[in-house]
């Protein structure tokens, strides 16, 4: 216990070091300046059902599209450039997707909750691998992931482990 709240207590000092440091007005948030442009409801392939993230990577907005089970990959300019994905377990195929990340080599890292995995795309969407997720011997339904691009190290937050897991790339 005495590590988790000199973690704890780290991270917090970090923090306001930070604030302090930038000096960052943490009362008052950048929210004045943003106005809402538009919404992207849909795709060429069809209407969005329950999109959970989003990321920005180079020229293409990538949104997992949870209802539909599937990863939809846009132009910046709102067009569809692909999709990937249909409800199952197989490979580049996905169930109840949530979260995903992008490394710097611009491969895709989906969060598959249904199938416990992060399944692993390549720029192109096309499978290049994936991670079972299991802590303690026990499938986690994965909710987010990132990737460090220094580290390559892997982070991945679990609905049943209340955590987050970190695993090394290096070692694939």
């Amino acid at each position: 216990m005495g590590l988790a709240v000199q973690r704890n207590t780290a991270v917090l000092l970090f923090t306001l070091t930070c604030f302090y440091t930038l000096g960052v007005n943490a009362t008052e948030p950048p929210s004045r300046s943003i106005n809402h442009l538009f919404d992207i409801t849909d795709s060429d392939s069809g209407s969005l059902v329950l999109p959970t993230d989003v990321e920005v990577y180079r020229s293409g907005i990538y949104v997992v599209d949870s209802g539909n089970h599937r990863l939809v990959v846009l132009g910046k300019d709102g067009k569809t450039r692909f999709t990937v994905g249909q409800q199952g377990s197989g490979e580049g195929e996905f169930q109840d997707p949530v979260g995903l990340g992008i490394d710097s080599k611009g491969r895709i890292y989906v969060a598959d909750s249904g199938n416990h995995r992060i399944q692993i795309l390549t720029a192109k969407g096309e499978y290049s691998g994936e991670i079972p997720i299991i802590r303690d011997g026990k499938p986690v339904r994965p909710i987010d992931v990132a990737v460090d691009a220094k580290t390559n190290y892997i982070y991945v937050t679990g609905n049943e482990s209340h955590n987050v897991m970190v695993f090394d790339q290096k070692a694939r």
